[in-house]
């Protein structure tokens, strides 16, 4: 948490200390709304890329799922639940998003899925609970669960599937 503190910390203040000294050298060359500009647009970069470093935007989730499956993020995908963890210094960090599709899109996903030669039909009981808007997702109701395992840099995706609801539960997670 210290190490991800630091980074985080050193990411945003050397971009402000930088925008800080550009600041004072203009308003001494008597470009002072240049420098208040700068630094002013530096300071909201700062706090937007903060939010979003703690707290992604919806398309984040979208194209973490596009990138890592290989399947485009269906246009008729809900977004109910998501999580996210600050990526370290060794760029480990958990990715989980829940989303429902309408039956059209879900079918296609899943024979997509089916069809992938890197995706592995997982059995193996897998614990998640998912708790949104008083709604209750148990692992039990997801019966089928794929895997996609990159070993370069050691994560595992896992996709599950609950055809009863179009829900499609997906997470990025290092080992």
């Amino acid at each position: 948490m210290i190490i991800q503190l630091s980074f985080f910390l050193l990411t945003k203040l050397i971009p402000l200390g930088i925008a800080f000294v550009i600041f004072y050298w203009l308003r001494e060359n008597g470009s002072k709304k240049l420098g208040i500009s700068i630094f002013a647009l530096t300071i909201a970069w700062a706090l937007f890329s903060s939010y979003t470093d703690f707290r992604p935007l919806k398309y984040y989730y979208k194209n973490t799922f596009t990138n890592h499956t290989g399947i485009p993020f269906p246009a008729s995908g809900e977004i109910i639940y998501t999580y996210y963890t600050y990526p370290d210094l060794e760029d480990e960090y958990i990715v989980t998003t829940l989303f429902q599709t309408n039956q059209q899109d879900f079918d296609a996903i899943l024979k997509t899925i089916k069809e992938n030669p890197y995706f592995d039909h997982d059995t193996a009981q897998f614990k998640f609970r998912l708790d949104e808007e008083g709604r209750e997702f148990h692992e039990k109701d997801f019966t089928e669960r794929y895997t996609i395992i990159q070993r370069q840099n050691l994560s595992v995706f896992t996709v599950s599937l609950n055809p009863k609801l179009r829900l499609i539960h997906y997470n990025r997670n290092n080992w």
